[in-house]
């Protein structure tokens, strides 16, 4: 598994570089216990994979499913953020191994979770196994973005049976947690309009209007009934963009709102209420 988590660090899998690399090690690390994959890839290097077990190129003698049970799903993501212009003690995609804990970006988010079920389900298969029903993996792209790759994933794969769980091997301390909540993203945009800097009179200023806005917003709370696993709801205002240069009034500003919803809220309402 260490040799896996090596090769996947290594494989810098950031938005600018795609996600490719760490599919291929993947799909060729399965391709050793017999296992087919698919590797979907798009726009040069972003790729998705997905594996089933048992599919037709995996020994029914070796891995056999109870057929029409529940499936359990392995839900990964190939992509790690940037190493950034912090300090590192060692090279952000190098992998050292230094007191029995291997180095890099991505190692804990999550090329770690992604290297031990990749080699659990090898080694179910090369164990032989009887399964209760179908083991599937899937990597994704664009987790730590816009979630391309799940997106495209939802569209395009068929197929996809009732599922008995979903594990997720985020790094979570060791804590096995069983709830998450969910995440809508808003942009909200006030308008104004444009002057030169030395008239501002002639101009409407967007700036000043979404200032109003988010006044209004400080004291804003979403309804919500509290869950018993999950908590509450939240939300966050987490991005600002307003004037394309400093002598000029701006017509434009936009901000950006992170809210993590729970199981019984309704998205489009909460959608509504802000308009």
């Amino acid at each position: 598994m260490k040799k896996l988590l090596r090769k996947l660090i290594g494989a810098e899998t950031t938005t600018q570089k795609g996600e490719l690399a760490a599919a291929e090690i993947i799909s060729a690390e399965l391709g050793r216990s017999g296992i087919d994959s698919r590797i979907d890839n798009w726009d040069g290097t972003r790729a998705n994979i997905t594996a089933r077990v048992p599919q037709a190129q995996v020994p029914q003698a070796r891995v056999t499913s109870a057929g029409g049970k529940q499936a359990l799903l392995f839900a990964c993501h190939l992509d790690v953020v940037g190493a950034g212009e912090a300090s590192w003690k060692y090279p952000a995609f190098a992998a050292v191994e230094s007191d029995g804990k291997i180095h890099g970006r991505g190692s804990a988010d999550m090329k770690g979770g992604i290297a031990a079920a990749v080699t659990a389900i090898g080694e179910i298969v090369d164990s032989g196994m009887k399964l209760q029903g179908d083991i599937i993996l899937f990597g994704a792209a664009g987790e730590e973005t816009d979630s391309c790759g799940t997106k495209r994933f939802v569209r395009n794969f068929g197929g996809m049976p009732s599922l008995a769980g979903v594990v997720i091997p985020e790094p979570t301390d060791f804590e096995i947690i069983t709830a998450h909540r969910g995440m809508l993203w808003l942009k909200v945009t006030t308008k104004g309009k444009a002057a030169h800097g030395s008239t501002p009179q002639l101009g409407v200023n967007a700036i000043a209007s979404m200032k109003a806005l988010l006044g209004e917003l400080e004291n804003y709370e979403i309804a919500f009934e509290p869950h018993e696993l999950l908590g509450g709801c939240s939300m966050s205002i987490n991005t600002i963009a307003g004037g394309k240069a400093i002598n000029v009034v701006p017509d434009k500003c936009d901000i950006g709102i992170d809210i993590r919803t729970l199981p019984a809220q309704n998205r489009q309402a909460i959608i509504a209420d802000f308009e």
